[in-house]
């Protein structure tokens, strides 16, 4: 006869077996805070330089596209002494599509800049971790995913210095599309060919130079 311990057990080792994936999650978070908290510091973005300034004036640009009922602008007029240029006949628009999104609710620019490259450094971690646990133990993944996302060109170089955040973005998600390229090679369904499809498109957007290299290690 079943006993109500035994019927139990089920749900019981449904909420056990999800344990490792939840404690793995919550240590990505805690890493992504403690190495993106500093980004949340100062007023303003940190590293101003150039580079930096050009990619705020175009996430306004975008921004300003979407007013006027343009998605994917092909002429940015207020750059080059109100000349003009065809930025994003050349130049992947994805970041600033996310950060003029987020700026497009009423928050700060800089701080649509850090929240969206904080989400991608969280999500770039649970990528790694993801695509390293195919093949590897939990403890040999995180160690993988801690390795990856303290690496000092993201950390001093993308952010701080260079100012670089397309590139930064695209880096990014290149563990998200190592796994799920993984993923379809080991499990072809339709949901895994979705997720290929949309982290490799994902990454083309983000930043083309990265892509034309990221997208041949994937494949």
């Amino acid at each position: 006869m079943q006993t109500i311990s035994d019927s139990k057990a089920p749900g019981t080792y449904a909420i056990a077996g999800w344990l490792p994936t939840l404690a793995a999650i919550s240590f990505i978070a805690l890493l992504t805070a403690l190495l993106i908290g500093p980004l949340w510091y100062p007023q303003g973005i940190p590293g101003g330089n150039s580079d930096l300034r050009i990619h705020i004036l175009r996430a306004a640009a975008v921004e300003q596209s979407y007013e006027q009922g343009v998605f994917w602008p092909r002429w940015v007029p207020d750059v080059y002494r109100g000349l003009g240029a065809p930025v994003f006949h050349h130049y992947s628009p994805g970041l600033y599509w996310l950060v003029a999104a987020v700026h497009w609710t009423g928050i700060r620019l800089d701080t649509a800049f850090r929240i969206v490259i904080t989400c991608a450094f969280f999500l770039s971690g649970v990528g790694i971790y993801g695509w390293l646990r195919k093949m590897f133990s939990q403890p040999a993944a995180l160690v993988g995913a801690a390795l990856f996302l303290a690496q000092p060109h993201f950390i001093f170089a993308g952010y701080y210095y260079l100012g670089d955040y397309p590139q930064v973005l695209a880096l990014l998600l290149l563990p998200v599309c190592l796994w799920a390229v993984t993923a379809l090679h080991f499990r072809p369904t339709s949901w895994h060919w979705f997720s290929a499809v949309i982290a490799l498109s994902a990454l083309a957007l983000s930043h083309n130079l990265t892509a034309f290299i990221g997208q041949g290690d994937c494949i």
